[in-house]
């Protein structure tokens, strides 16, 4: 697990020199021996997400562990934007039961409108952490979830839908100007 985070490590890190302009650096390849099944996950491979878990651990390596959540989504929210994000704070995801609207459930971002992004900063990682995460995707029609854990180690979890190509009611928010 830890040659994982390594990769992840070096695949998002930005020099120091312009951390303003610099884009993402993505070497040609990649040591693979070391991953699951001998590949990376394909949602790993997206640009969106790439910049979200650089962000997050950008994040992480400025404030370090031990503040509350809301301290670490104004960060992140920041770091969105001066990477360029388009997020949607807050976000308000449509609960439906057989076509019904049943109520509402918050997320803290959806980001590029694919990505929901959900953050913890507890101790440890619960289950039901990464339950909520998969009900947040499935409800919002976000293509994939990333769970960011402000934890004593900087760890995140990754959900891809199934079935992607699906469509999902109501379909999947898109920002304007987004093709």
């Amino acid at each position: 697990m830890t040659e994982i985070r390594r990769l992840m490590t070096m695949l998002h890190r930005r020099p120091q020199a312009s951390p303003m302009l610099t884009p993402l650096l993505i070497p040609t390849a990649v040591p693979t021996d070391a991953l699951p099944n001998g590949r990376i996950p394909r949602i790993l491979q997206d640009r969106v997400v790439g910049i979200v878990i650089a962000a997050f651990f950008a994040v992480h390596r400025e404030l370090g562990h031990g503040f509350a959540e809301p301290v670490y989504q104004r960060a992140l929210a920041l770091e969105f934007a001066s990477r360029g994000l388009h997020v949607e704070q807050e976000a308000a995801v449509t609960v439906f039961y057989k076509g019904t609207k049943v109520g509402q459930h918050r997320v803290p971002f959806i980001v590029e409108g694919r990505v929901l992004v959900d953050l913890r900063a507890t101790t440890r990682l619960d289950p039901l952490d990464e339950r909520q995460l998969a009900q947040g995707v499935r409800a919002s029609g976000c293509e994939a979830g990333l769970l960011l854990h402000f934890g004593t180690a900087a760890t995140f979890r990754h959900l891809e839908r199934e079935c992607p190509g699906i469509p999902t009611y109501p379909p999947v928010r898109r920002p304007a100007g987004a093709s």
